[in-house]
């Protein structure tokens, strides 16, 4: 067996790649000489190349070497010029911060500080270099303030932690103080603190700027309550004329006036009312603007509040002929929660101008809702007219406060220009909004919308779905105004009516001689053609009394002389519960027809019989003051009367009264003051009820005269029903009033208190001092104005007015002061009467105070 051939030693890899080269196998050696001498010349040219290539780099590394050199030098240079630009680019930005900026060390010398730094410290960058800076411009807090409430900047420095102070104080190189609000952050790098960066700003101009807009905010707010008190103020002062204007023109047309008298103090009273509007306007709008209007949250009847809206226009509407209807949708809620007056305010404002800027026509009112959660309600109403219509450049100013449509010194029409302005924000305050639509020559429709929820009806009239008494009863309803009919048509087949409308009396008359039969008929009285009356006659004439009538007419329409008789009279717009009672009452249901006049204002002239009550009036002006006391005549009331507070407190020391008519503004002490006054003096069953009476209409002004311990408030202009109501709020109780037995009685109580109640000698003896001496006023009175001397008649007066106060005499005072009052405004030739008077009212007082002694004993 032939043994394994030797094994080959490994190639060298040189000589491995050049027998590749030459086409030999590693591992297979040469078999001829020529092969072998091919090898070894390669191989030899092989070592003296290699040679050669060694000795040649290393002659190229050598001479490359200061090549090499520059080539580095180069670059470098290269890197320090870019790292140079970058350099100042970066000292550019920060020198260009409008912020100071300090870059310091961990041992918190300054490396480095912008120009604004400088300019905020009053420091050069060369002079704090490597110094602590923050030694030097250490915050501290502001003379007086705590200082040992400041941050150490070097312990937060030290603790390589951010901090921020918005209000810090730094110390300015000559010593001064400058704000500044600063960041200080730590520089960090590999968990080692390098040092931080300081970052600072001059706030002081902007604490200036605060300060300046504190102070002109404090102004703002200044001015803006001496606006609303100057506008307070001037709605009283207004008020309290227009108290007596209003009030006296009100007496006098509840008496016996000839058709001129009448129309002129209506006029009066009508001029006066509308000033007393603008008043308010100025005054609501002032409250809006200030946000000082509150609304109220209470049960509101929309039915009610709409028709008591139409009532404030009917008039005027009726006078121009115009048509008023209302109509509130199916699904809306009878009773909502909200502020019923000054939902009737946007309503009455909008009908007011509708009936202002309409000839003729008709005004519409609707009302819808929408349900938006379940019980809430978005109401919407509308209020349209047949009216001008407003040019659609001119709606821009609508809404605009002190703006109208008409800004020429000639407009035809009156107001503020606040009503609209008034309305709307009134709308937002309820989460509304108003709007308008219009279109020249054919009318406009203004909408408002406002959220309300539903609230239960708690005085439900069950008159929403069918009636028994009315439920297939035929109903004739005649009225030209297609809105009228659809209205009355829809409420009463609600009632379960049958109803058939016709637009003409021509129409009816057919209709009743083609052989319809009606159980009452409803007629409109202003229809072209044939009017209601006209067509009522007819009816009579070819049916006879069997068919119940109702005429549908406009406020002020007084013909009772129509030969007609009509079961009932309704006004347009016609109301709810009205026409309801009307219906019954024509078919013999209810014995009293629903009839609407224009009846005199109702007075309880026996109010006093009813609710007997005795009454000071407190008023120190002569106006007022005869205003009061005649609207407490109408009622039956006696009146005693104080021109001041001081007076006041010493009447109601002498005498016992039930009511105190008290005029809260007032000279020397106010009616507030006044009350402190009694409330503090008399014992509790000696206190009066006390009736505030303000020319001041805001609710702030109604709390402050209730904490003042008054119990009721009215305002002025004093309403006769406002009066009324007031006083049948007071608990009647025993007390003496101005005359009589019960005026004698006050008299010796005010002379007891005096003297002391174990000494009636003393009382006597000072009441004949006092009859003594008003006798002798009483001939100066006589002596001066038959010499026509009237310094010397206001003399007596005056002296025996405060006699008669001394001593609790209120009647025999009050016609001094009435004396007075004429003597100043007419002269000595208005007292030829005052001596009467005086006899009467002392001989009155001299038989009270016999006939009480003589029933003492």
């Amino acid at each position: 067996m032939p043994s394994d051939p030797p094994t080959s030693p490994p190639v060298h890899p040189a000589l491995h790649r050049q027998l590749e080269r030459l086409g030999l196998a590693p591992d297979t050696p040469p078999q001829d000489a020529a092969t072998w001498r091919t090898l070894l010349a390669g191989l030899d040219r092989w070592c003296r190349e290699g040679d050669a290539a060694r000795r040649q780099l290393e002659a190229a590394l050598s001479a490359s070497q200061p090549e090499m050199h520059a080539l580095y030098e180069s670059l470098r240079r290269a890197s320090e010029s870019q790292l140079a630009d970058e350099r100042d680019k970066l000292r550019a930005v920060v020198r260009s911060i409008g912020d100071g900026l300090c870059v310091i060390d961990q041992d918190g010398r300054l490396v480095y500080m912008n120009p604004e730094g400088e300019r905020v410290l009053g420091w050069h960058e060369a002079e704090l270099v490597g110094r602590r800076v923050l030694d030097l411009v250490a915050a501290h807090p502001p003379e007086g303030a705590d200082r040992g409430g400041r941050t150490d900047l070097r312990a937060v420095v030290g603790a390589g932690r951010a901090f921020r102070d918005e209000d810090g104080v730094f110390r300015r190189r000559d010593g001064s103080d400058v704000a500044v609000s600063y960041v200080l952050n730590p520089i960090v790098k590999a968990g080692h603190l390098l040092g931080a960066v300081l970052v600072f700003r001059d706030i002081g101009e902007r604490k200036v700027a605060a300060e300046e807009l504190r102070r002109a905010k404090e102004e703002a707010e200044s001015a803006n309550r001496a606006k609303s008190q100057f506008l307070a103020s001037m709605s009283h002062e207004i008020r309290t004329p227009m108290n007596a204007i209003i009030g006296m023109a009100g007496l006098i047309l509840d008496t016996d006036l000839t058709p001129d008298q009448r129309d002129c103090v209506d006029t009066i009273r009508s001029a006066g009312t509308a000033l007393l509007s603008v008043v308010n306007d100025v005054l609501d709008f002032s409250k809006i603007e200030a946000g000082k209007l509150d609304l109220e949250r209470q049960p509101l009847d929309l039915r009610a509040c709409v028709e008591s809206a139409f009532d404030m226009v009917s008039a005027d509407a009726a006078r121009k002929e115009l048509d008023l209807a209302y109509e509130i949708r199916p699904g809306t809620p009878d009773v909502v929660l909200g502020d019923v007056t000054r939902l009737r305010q946007v309503l009455v404002n909008l009908l007011s101008n509708a009936v202002k800027f309409t000839a003729a026509g008709e005004i519409l009112v609707r009302v819808e809702a929408q349900a938006y959660e379940p019980g809430r309600y978005v109401l919407t109403f509308s209020v349209s007219d047949t009216g001008t219509g407003i040019p659609a450049d001119r709606m821009d100013r609508l809404f605009r406060s002190f703006s109208q449509i008409d800004a020429s010194t000639t407009r035809q029409y009156g107001g503020t220009g606040l009503g609209l302005a008034i309305s709307k924000r009134l709308c937002e305050l309820m989460n509304g909004t108003l709007w308008v639509e219009s279109e020249v020559g054919r009318g406009s429709t203004f909408h408002f919308r406002v959220q309300a929820q539903a609230a239960p009806d708690l005085h439900g009239k069950g008159m929403s779905g069918p009636q028994p008494a009315l439920v297939g009863l035929r109903l004739l309803v005649v009225d030209d105004n297609a809105n009228n009919q659809r209205i009355l048509a829809r409420l009463a087949r609600a009632w379960g009516m049958e109803v058939t409308t016709e637009a003409s009396g021509p129409a009816a008359l057919a209709t009743i001689d083609g052989g319809a039969a009606f159980d009452v008929a409803i007629l409109d009285m202003q229809m072209p053609g044939m009017d209601g009356v006209s067509l009522a006659r007819e009816i009579r004439r070819r049916r006879g009394g069997g068919l119940p009538l109702i005429l549908l007419t406009s406020v002020g329409w007084h013909d009772s002389e129509a030969e007609v008789d009509f079961a009932a009279h309704l006004t347009k717009p016609v109301k709810f519960y009205q026409l309801y009672t009307a219906l019954l009452g024509a078919v013999g249901t209810e014995p009293s027809p629903a009839t609407e006049r224009l009846p005199r204002p109702r007075v309880e002239s026996d109010l006093a019989r009813r609710h007997p009550l005795s009454i000071l009036v407190v008023e120190d002006n002569a106006v007022n003051q005869k205003v009061a006391v005649k609207m407490l005549e109408r009622l039956g009331y006696p009146a005693a009367v104080a021109t001041s507070g001081t007076d006041a407190v010493s009447a109601l020391r002498a005498s016992a009264f039930d009511a105190v008519l008290m005029d809260v503004e007032m000279p020397h002490m106010d009616g507030l003051e006044t009350t402190h006054r009694i409330r503090e003096s008399l014992p509790p069953d000696r206190q009066p009820r006390i009736i505030a009476v303000t020319a001041y209409a805001l609710e702030s002004d109604r709390q402050r005269c209730l904490d003042a311990g008054m119990d009721d408030f009215i305002t002025k202009p004093i309403h006769l029903a406002a009066m009324a109501e007031a006083l049948k709020r007071c608990p009647p109780a025993a007390g003496p009033t101005a005359g009589g037995s019960s005026a004698a009685d006050g008299v010796r109580d005010r002379l007891r208190e005096v003297v002391g109640p174990s000494r009636p000698d003393e009382v006597e003896a000072m009441l004949a001092l006092y009859f003594e001496d008003a006798e002798g006023y009483r001939g100066s009175l006589a002596r001066a104005v038959e010499a026509g001397d009237a310094d010397a008649a206001g003399r007596a007066l005056h002296g025996l007015k405060g006699a008669s106060r001394n001593v609790g005499a209120w009647a025999v005072a009050e016609v001094c002061d009435d004396a007075e009052r004429r003597l100043r405004s007419d002269g000595p030739a208005a007292l030829s009467t005052a001596a009467d008077d005086l006899r009467s009212a002392l001989e009155a007082l001299h038989a009270g105070l016999a006939a009480g002694e003589s029933g003492a004993h």
